[in-house]
Order: structure tokens, then sequence, then C-alpha cells
């Protein structure tokens, strides 16, 4: 009689599909929470189901999948006061832990453990794992509880591996291993055994281990994707690159469904660098999910990288037209760069505003900001920025300082431009530039009504650096030529005055004002 009663309160909220419900807890342990929830939500509709064990199991599913507010609300429809079966008691402790309320958890899953008289092994592996995956973890109740699971049902594969997880977690790695062992020895067709085994080694930096785990895994089970995903990481881990792809690529096809294993697949195409496969396959997953935000986000950052700017920007475009898109720092960074450079200069100033507003230290971020105000032309704002950035960073890049010469030079405040040109010309002493706009600067900065020609120099030096590529540097010639021949003409050697117009006209043989000064000189 007592076994009878044993037999009745171990299934007691399996009802009369035990099976199915085992099939989903399955899928749970294999961490393949998507087809978990689709065997649910089947059940769900069987009007034969424990409707309150089916809302449980829906729960885990979801804590599992990082979903804790899911999870919140299938583990209330689990609880019935009224109920006498355990399993929403263990529900409502679930809940309880979720919300923080550590005591009334406690009551909840010893009202659980009363109603089963605690020899439900189930009941106990469950409070266990209530532990284990609260936000604020209890390992010593977690540890308990799994121990007793595993004395009262020794045969329990699952049970071993989650009091493995137990131990692992709180950074037992030997006890966890036994554990591990144990649970293969007692199934050795169980590949989820064999992955945890080979996490032990992975965490342990003993990669050919891990890998023969894993290979050992996907042989006795060739259609779970979470053992081609693990060995793709040790791949990874073991800079083995060239056989990472067709892990992650086969992860994802046995999960064709999923869209978390297919945004992990091409996050991982991201994060090594592969952008064009993480284009292809991003490209072809919005075909399905056009306001997929993870997905867009994704795109857009690849599109950057590789330069590609208005295909990022229109991905950027999409992002922020999904209704109550929940968005990030970096999507700011990213919307700010390639706003900036595909010329809205508007929309990425008020991006970079927001960016900052997150981190206002980002080095990165200020010079860029600081150069789309220079943009935008607001030079005294752009100033302030590159001057901010050198305070907060210590340094200005090359194209920081031509930057805020130049911003100078707008502003009309040439002194302060005439020291970062000449700041650019010795950390660029091979760019035409530097010479070029310093020599513009100082012109400027001359008297119009008697001229000194304090900008000559700079002129000479450009033409000696440049004049051996005039197809390359034909406007910065032209205006040297000028320049440097109205000081002869200014200074009556009109025969070296002319030898310079007509250098002008060597480059332009119609070129207006080396012809206009020529007839003066005549």
């Amino acid at each position: 009689m007592k076994k009878i009663i044993f037999t009745v309160l171990a299934g007691a909220f399996f009802s009369v599909n035990a099976q199915t419900i085992q099939d989903a807890q399955r899928e749970i342990d294999n961490e393949n929470y998507f087809r978990a929830k689709q065997l649910l939500r089947k059940l769900q509709t069987d009007p034969a189901s424990d409707k309150n064990a089916v809302s449980f199991y829906l729960g885990n599913a979801y804590l599992n999948d990082g979903d804790a507010d899911s999870a919140k609300l299938f583990y209330t429809a689990a609880f019935n006061s009224e109920s006498k079966n355990p399993i929403g008691y263990v529900a409502n402790g679930k809940l309880a832990l979720l919300n923080g309320k550590k005591e009334d958890a406690k009551q909840n899953f010893d009202r659980a453990l009363q109603i089963s008289k605690f020899k439900n092994a189930e009941i106990q592996y469950q409070v266990g794992d209530a532990y284990l995956t609260a936000p604020t973890k209890d390992f010593a109740e977690a540890v308990k509880a799994l121990e007793e699971a595993v004395r009262l049902s020794p045969k329990s594969t699952n049970y071993f591996i989650t009091l493995g997880d137990a131990y692992l977690q709180s950074n037992e790695a030997g006890k966890a291993l036994s554990k591990y062992e144990t649970a293969r020895d007692l199934d050795t067709k169980s590949a989820v055994a064999l992955i945890k085994i080979a996490r032990v080694n992975r965490n342990g930096r003993i990669y050919p281990d891990a890998i023969t785990a894993l290979e050992s895994a996907i042989k006795v089970d060739a259609n779970l994707a979470l053992a081609y995903k693990e060995l793709g990481e040790v791949y990874y881990l073991s800079k083995q690159y060239d056989k990472v792809g067709a892990m992650f690529k086969k992860y994802m096809e046995l999960n064709s469904d999923d869209a978390a294993a297919k945004f992990q697949y091409i996050n991982f195409l991201f994060s090594i660098k592969d952008y064009e496969n993480t284009i292809t396959e991003t490209t072809k997953a919005l075909q399905s999910e056009p306001n997929n935000a993870l997905y867009l986000r994704v795109l857009a950052a690849s599109n950057l990288e590789l330069k590609r700017y208005k295909d990022g920007y229109d991905a950027v475009k999409r992002f922020w037209a999904i209704p109550d898109v929940k968005a990030k720092a970096i999507d700011y960074v990213n919307s700010a760069k390639l706003a900036s450079l595909t010329g809205d200069t508007t929309n990425a100033i008020l991006y970079f505003t927001t960016a900052l507003q997150n981190d206002s230290t980002n080095c990165d971020l200020l010079g860029e900001y600081a150069k789309a105000l220079y943009l935008a032309k607001r030079y005294s704002d752009a100033t302030a920025y590159y001057n901010k950035k050198q305070e907060s960073c210590g340094s200005l890049s090359a194209l920081d300082i031509f930057n805020v010469g130049r911003a100078y030079y707008f502003n009309k405040e040439y002194a302060n431009a005439d020291t970062f040109f000449a700041q650019f010309i010795t950390r660029t002493p091979s760019t035409p530039d530097g010479y070029l706009w310093r020599g513009k600067n100082l012109a400027l900065m001359d008297d119009p009504t008697n001229p000194k020609f304090i900008a000559l120099p700079h002129y000479q030096q450009f033409v000696e650096k440049f004049a051996a590529d005039p197809a390359k540097n034909k406007r910065g010639l032209a205006e040297s030529y000028l320049y440097i021949g109205s000081y002869y003409a200014q200074n009556n050697d009109v025969a070296t005055a002319k030898s310079y117009f007509n250098k002008m006209l060597e480059l332009d043989p119609a070129d207006a004002e080396a012809l206009e000064m020529l007839k003066l000189l005549k």
C-alpha cells in the first residue's frame, strides 16, 4: 500500500500526459527552451492535462531562457492554495524567490515537502533547482535538497547532473565532476552528462578532454544542438578557428525555428569579425523578423566595420523605427557615427549627445562628436569638445588637431588656428595639408593694407616638398605659386614673379588669376 501511495505522489503532477511533460523537461535539461515551450503550449490545450503542472514547467522554461517576467506569470498560474498538489507550492516558492522574499519561499517549499511526505524525489529536485535558478542563489539549500533527491532516486541521471551544477556554481569543480561522471555511468547515452563533463574541463582549460567529451556527446545524440554549440566554443577557446563556424552553423540548423539560436550564430560570426557572413545571415533572418532589434543592431555595426556607411545607416533608421525599441548605449554610438559618416549631421549630433550622456569620458566619442559639430559648422562647439577630449584623454589624434585648426580658422580665430596647424605639421611632416592650411591662415592674419607676407615660408615649403607630383597637388601648388609670385611682384622682382605665374599656367593654361597677374606685370 505504501508503494502505491508513493507512486501516486511521484506522479501527481504529471497526470495522464507524463511522457509529454517529461519530454518538455528533457528539452529544458538540454537547454533547448524553445522546443520545451512548444511542447508545453500544446499540452495546455489538452483537456486531460494538469494545467498547474504545465504552467509550472512553462515557468521553468521561461526562467531558464532568461525571461523572468513571463516565468512569474506561469508560476502564478501554477499555484492554487486549495489544491494539495505540491508542485503548486514549489511554483509559489519560486515566485517568492524571484520577488526577493526568501522566507515566503521557504514556507512554500516546506509545505510542498510536507504534502509529499518528504518522499517525492521530484519535489526535492525542484526545490533544489529553485534555489539554484533564483536571482540570489543559495547553494547550501540547493545542495541539501538535491542530495536528498538523489538519495530518494539514486538512478536519476538528471538529478545527479543538477547536483553537479550546484557544486560547480559554488566553485567545487571536483565534486561537480564526480556527480557528472556518476550521471554518465548511470546512463552511458546521456549526452547532457558528457556536455557537463566537457564544461568542467573547458573551465579548467583542459581543452582536449573537453573536445573528447563533446565529440562523444554528438556520437550519442547527433541531433543535440547544444553539443555543437559547446564544441564550437571550445574550438574557439583552443584557437582552432577553422572548425568553429561549422559547429555553430550545425547548431543553428538544428534550431532553425529558434530565434535565440539563430541570433547566437549571428552573434558568434560578429564576435570573430566575420562581418560579411554576419551581414548575409542577418539579412536572411530579417526576412522573417523585419523588426528584430537585435538583428538590426548587428547589421548596422557590421556595415560600419566594413565602411558601408549607407547600408549601416539604413539599418539604423529601421532600428529606430521599431515601436518602443529598447536601445542600448552602443546603439546611440553607432547611430551617431553612421549619421555623421553619411552626412546627416543634425541627427548625428542628437545621437552623440545621448551617447555622451551615457559615457561622458569616452575619448573616441568626444572626437567623433567634435567632428560632427565641425561638419555642422558649429565651430565654437567643435573646438570646445576637441579641447575637452584633450583634457580628458591627454592627447588628440593628428586628424583631431587638423580639424581643431580648421574650426578656429573658420571661426576667424587665426592665432589659435596657427598653433594647431603648426602642431599638425610637426605630427605629420609629409602631409601637404598642414603647410597649405597654415599658409592660408597666416595670409589672413597679415595686414591687408601693408602685407608682410608672413605665410611665405609655408607656401615655399609646400612647393619644395610636393611640386614633384603636380597632378596630385595641383590645387595647393596653384595657390602657393600665386602667393609666392605676388610676393615677388610686390618686391619688384618681375622676372621671378612671372616665373611663378607661368608655373600656374603649366598646371592650367586657362587659369584666370595667373593670366591677370601676368597682364599687370607687362
